[in-house]
């Protein structure tokens, strides 16, 4: 399943003047990922066309790891450090050195997709799988173990992090979650919600967590939007 939000042939800045979307590139397969640093770079990344970085706010693009070696990136993440971190399918890679070179790690991840991370409240790296459920590393992404209790299902499409501090999850097939001691026991929090596939999730600045939900009808799939703060 492609990430909704981010599945395009190429990322679509919007211009304030005139109310219009650019294509601006990177042209190297459709955009799953997109993450900043706390520079201003941009990070994108995809199936098929490695990672991506752009220091001048998307005007250029340059490939910082090609797809001969990452086949399907799903997933960027960057701590407050500088490092960055990429989910692919399979497995899991991290730059200290603002994404110049790349070092696959044998970590505990036991799933084949990393399909979200996120840098939580204090430092560490939560990573959300296909089948695997949610896994914490506090070691720089170094080793990685499960924090799944009070899940009721172990397919995570989407992970964020609201204004509290408080880690969401989306989930394939049972809505959304929310876990306040940092990944150490969720709770389903989807009442009011009309469909439990969750493609994405993000942050409206009052607070609000506002879901990305899928639904089908007539044999045509319909995908739904709120517009939040990734």
């Amino acid at each position: 399943m492609k990430r909704g939000l981010l599945s395009l042939l190429a990322l679509l800045l919007h211009s304030s003047s005139d109310s219009q979307w650019q294509s601006v590139g990177p042209f190297g397969g459709y955009m799953q990922a997109l993450t900043s640093d706390s520079s201003g770079n941009l990070y994108a990344a995809g199936a098929f066309g490695g990672v991506f970085k752009s220091t001048d706010n998307g005007d250029l693009w340059t490939q910082t790891y090609d797809d001969t070696v990452i086949v399907n990136v799903m997933s960027l993440a960057v701590d407050p450090g500088g490092a960055v971190f990429a989910g692919l399918d399979p497995g899991f890679m991290r730059s200290t050195d603002n994404g110049s070179t790349w070092q696959t790690l044998s970590n505990g991840l036991t799933s084949r997709f990393v399909l979200g991370l996120l840098i939580g409240a204090d430092g560490e790296i939560i990573a959300g799988t296909s089948g695997g459920g949610v896994y914490r590393s506090t070691d720089n992404g170094t080793t990685f173990s499960q924090i799944n209790t009070g899940l009721t299902s172990t397919y995570i499409t989407a992970l964020a992090l609201n204004n509290s501090g408080h880690l969401i999850a989306g989930t394939l097939t049972a809505g959304l979650f929310r876990s306040t001691d940092d990944g150490g026991n969720w709770t389903a929090i989807d009442s009011g919600l009309t469909q439990t596939q969750i493609l994405a999730v993000g942050q409206h600045p009052s607070g609000e967590e506002r879901p990305g939900l899928r639904s089908c009808r007539e044999n045509h799939e319909r995908r739904h939007y709120h517009s939040g703060r990734r």
